[in-house]
């Protein structure tokens, strides 16, 4: 399977789940909240440039339009691309589209867009999700398109990195050296200006968030060949996934938002790899509601899953679900008799 093919699916199926949870690096916060968010992130992606109103922006990885929005509020042409379908549609309603701001589905190596096209290019909290044969490729096209005076922000993290995801996981956080960062922007004909701190509130002694400046220099250089990876994901990769998505759905239900829950891990029980975990959220979920035969459906997909030692505590709550459905509860499996 093709890496950008990968991406877009797994950033797919994440927006599906809920889009504003990804795209706001799963904070969930209210309307007021995100709001101050995206500025003091936008306030450090643009600290120190000086932009015309007439400048052409575009934005990397885009998401929900957070900082694409606020953007177009300052400059006339505004482009956010995104390699997910389903997180531009969202974006599509979150922020509309007007004259100032338009929204592409791109994966960010062949970009569409003429040479020399954009004063500004920028990138939050994206590439450090990628292998860094996908970034190599991206910063070239960023070369291409950005004008001989534009600027690249991008916000990645700097740092000793601990260990190597496998190019297929598209989750979680790589961290680059100061001198990976160098080679890869002077192979794609760019050249770091500076490497400005941001500030976090959990502060790591490995790496630490950074806001990248770089303009052209040179000419690029082709980029590495984009490997072959496998279609599912890595066991790591959907751990961390699912863990971020079941505290979404604690977080919802906690709020007094049980269908934002419910879709949630719907979401994560078709759409990733089932875990028994998921199962039981989401028959607990629709007992709560009062939709019996939606928990005892939920309940029958647990029952065929393989059962693992490391689920014994989720079938014990299975079986304690099924008592209070008041049905029998002996053709719960249990982790031992497996």
């Amino acid at each position: 399977m093709d890496l950008r093919e990968k991406l877009r699916a797994d950033w797919t199926r994440r927006a599906l789940a809920d889009a504003s949870w990804w795209a706001c690096q799963t904070h969930d916060v209210g309307r007021e909240e995100s709001q101050r968010l995206a500025s003091v992130d936008l306030q450090a992606m643009l600290a120190g440039l000086t932009l015309a109103p007439d400048a052409a922006v575009l934005e990397l990885g885009c998401g929900t339009g957070r900082l694409a929005g606020p953007l177009a509020d300052r400059f006339i042409a505004v482009v956010g691309l995104d390699v997910s379908p389903s997180m531009i549609e969202a974006a599509k309603l979150l922020h509309p589209e007007r004259p100032t701001l338009r929204y592409v589905v791109n994966d960010g190596v062949r970009l569409p867009f003429p040479r020399r096209s954009f004063d500004l290019v920028t990138a939050f909290a994206v590439l450090q999700h990628v292998d860094p044969s996908l970034v190599q490729a991206v910063l070239c096209g960023v070369r291409r398109v950005l004008k001989p005076d534009g600027r690249l922000r991008v916000q990645a993290w700097l740092g000793e990195p601990v260990d190597r995801a496998p190019a297929e996981d598209t989750l979680r956080i790589r961290t680059w050296t100061r001198d990976e960062l160098d080679h890869w922007m002077a192979q794609a004909g760019l050249m770091v200006e500076s490497v400005a701190p941001m500030p976090h509130p959990e502060p790591e002694v490995h790496r630490r968030p950074v806001v990248i400046s770089a303009r052209p220099a040179g000419m690029p250089h082709a980029p590495p060949p984009l490997p072959t990876v496998p279609r599912r994901s890595s066991a790591a990769e959907i751990a961390q996934e699912w863990g971020l998505l079941l505290h979404l759905v604690q977080k919802a239900a906690a709020a007094g938002a049980p269908r934002r829950a419910l879709h949630a891990v719907r979401a994560g029980n078709r759409l990733l790899p089932a875990q028994a975990v998921g199962w039981w959220v989401e028959a607990r979920l629709l007992a709560t509601s009062g939709d019996r035969p939606g928990a005892l459906q939920a309940l029958a997909e647990l029952d065929r899953m393989q059962t693992r030692p490391e689920d014994q505590e989720v079938y014990v709550a299975a079986a304690q679900l099924r008592r209070e459905l008041a049905i029998d509860p002996t053709p719960m499996r249990m982790a031992e008799d497996a």
